[in-house]
């Protein structure tokens, strides 16, 4: 995350633009526990837990992305999407999707988890 934040403020700078008046969001969601056995317990049931609910993480996706998921096979490969929505929310998932069906992409793009130990 440094480095990308780096590299926008250089590109910033270069165009002639203040790189304080660009501020960069990332959004995370660590998993912390005491052990790594326990937080790559929590990460698993992360992905569980989105396994579980596929058609709300859908109307999620599809309010960001502005793409109704409802006719979609599930368990069919992703594909290639374009949308007036959210861009970097949809690339995003294309890229995790790569060849996956839309059900393990789901999984893949909600589901992932960053686990410390504390």
């Amino acid at each position: 995350m440094k480095r990308y934040r780096d590299e926008v403020r250089a590109q910033m700078a270069a165009m002639g633009r203040d790189p304080d008046s660009c501020k960069l969001l990332f959004l995370l969601s660590p998993l912390i526990a005491e052990t790594e056995d326990q937080a790559r317990w929590f990460a698993e049931q992360r992905k569980v837990q989105t396994a579980e609910s596929i058609p709300a993480r859908l109307a999620r996706l599809g309010w960001a992305t502005n793409i109704d998921f409802s006719p979609f096979d599930l368990d069919a490969p992703v594909g290639e999407l374009t949308t007036n929505g959210t861009q970097s929310t949809l690339r995003a998932v294309l890229v995790r999707a790569g060849r996956r069906t839309l059900r393990e992409a789901i999984v893949a793009h909600y589901g992932q988890a960053i686990a410390l130990t504390w």
